[in-house]
């Protein structure tokens, strides 16, 4: 047989890609997942439904909420989530105490996830 330099079929051929590969590389915006500050506003405004007392428009969400719990619901590190959670008690938007997180401003929490969601990511 005479060597004609032609690769073995598939070797130095990349695979063919499959519709999802696809779309992701044509598109990534459209499987982006939202920022971890969206997603902690988000986590905190769920407890916030299951509240079980709402003092002058502050919700008090009871039981052990560590910030452990708070990156495991809103899929962050839990260091980077303190640093959100600090920022959020500057911004007056929560306050904590022990055993229990108190949403001050559930309205600028809410207006977190929607201008995320309003730009259209």
């Amino acid at each position: 047989m005479a060597d004609t330099g032609a690769l073995p079929m598939g070797l130095g051929v990349n695979p063919p890609q499959t519709l999802s590969q696809s779309a992701l590389a044509a598109s990534p915006a459209v499987f982006e997942a939202p920022p971890l500050r969206v997603r902690l506003a988000q986590a905190i405004l769920g407890l916030a439904e299951c509240a079980e007392v709402d003092v002058a428009n502050s919700i008090f969400v009871t039981g052990a909420i560590s910030n452990g719990h708070l990156a495991a619901l809103s899929g962050g590190k839990p260091k980077t989530v303190a640093r959100l959670v600090e920022q959020f008690k500057i911004r007056g938007l929560i306050e904590t105490r022990r055993q229990r997180l108190i949403l001050r401003n559930p309205e600028k929490l809410q207006d977190i996830v929607t201008r995320f969601v309003s730009k259209g990511v």
